[in-house]
C-alpha cells in the first residue's frame, strides 16, 4: 500500500496549515489504525503469506526511491506480527489484502490485550471504523480529532482515512498530531 497523502499541506515546522491538498467532499471517514502495515494472502479462509511493509532508507530515497514495498517477514524478527495474524478468523475473499498488526507487542497505542490485526483493506471490516459525523474542515478537524474514541481500541483514535463514496481506495488522512 502507498502512501496515503495528508489531507491538509504542511507548514514549516512540518504541522499541517489550513490548506486542504484533497477534496473531502463526497467521503467517508475511518479510523486511522495504529501499527504495523502488513499485507496478507489469503486462499479459503486461511492466510498463507504475510509481508510487512519496508520503507525506504534515507540512502535509497536519496537515490531516488520514495515508495514503500513489501517484505517476507521474519520468523523471529516478526513474531509478534505473526501472533498476531493467528489470533483471529478471516471470512475474507481469497486475495492480498492490507492490515494492521496491533496490539501489546506491536505499538500499543491502543491500549488492548493481545495482538490482532485490522483487514483494512476489506470494505466489511472496514465499515467496523466509520465515523458518520467526521468534520471536514481544518478547524473542525482540529478541535475534534482529539476528542474522539477508538473504535477498536481503549483509547484515542491516531487519525481518520478518507475515502471517496464511490470507491474503496484511500485519498487522504490526517492525524492528530498533524496539528502542531
Amino acid at each position: 500500500m502507498n502512501k496515503i497523502k495528508t489531507v491538509f499541506a504542511r507548514g514549516e515546522n512540518f504541522g499541517v496549515i489550513d490548506k486542504a491538498t484533497v477534496n473531502l467532499n463526497n467521503t467517508y471517514a475511518t479510523e486511522k489504525v495504529d501499527g504495523t502495515n502488513i499485507r496478507l494472502t489469503i486462499r479459503n479462509n486461511a492466510v498463507v503469506r504475510i509481508e510487512a511493509r519496508k520503507n525506504p532508507t534515507k540512502q535509497q530515497k536519496k537515490n531516488g526511491i520514495i515508495d514503500a514495498w513489501y517484505r517476507d517477514i521474519d520468523e523471529v524478527q516478526d513474531k509478534w506480527i505473526i501472533d498476531a495474524v493467528n489470533s483471529r478468523e478471516y471470512n475474507i475473499p481469497n486475495g492480498e489484502w492490507c492490515a494492521e498488526a496491533y496490539g501489546r507487542k506491536i505499538q500499543n497505542a491502543l491500549n488492548v490485550d493481545g495482538n490482532h490485526v485490522f483487514v483494512f483493506s476489506y470494505y466489511n471490516e472496514l465499515e467496523k471504523t466509520f465515523f458518520e459525523d467526521c468534520p471536514i474542515t481544518y478547524d473542525e478537524l482540529k478541535e475534534w480529532l482529539p476528542k474522539q474514541d477508538s473504535k477498536i481500541g481503549n483509547a484515542k483514535i491516531e487519525g481518520i482515512v478518507f475515502y471517496r463514496m464511490e470507491t474503496s481506495n484511500p485519498i487522504g488522512k490526517i492525524k492528530t498530531k498533524d496539528f502542531k
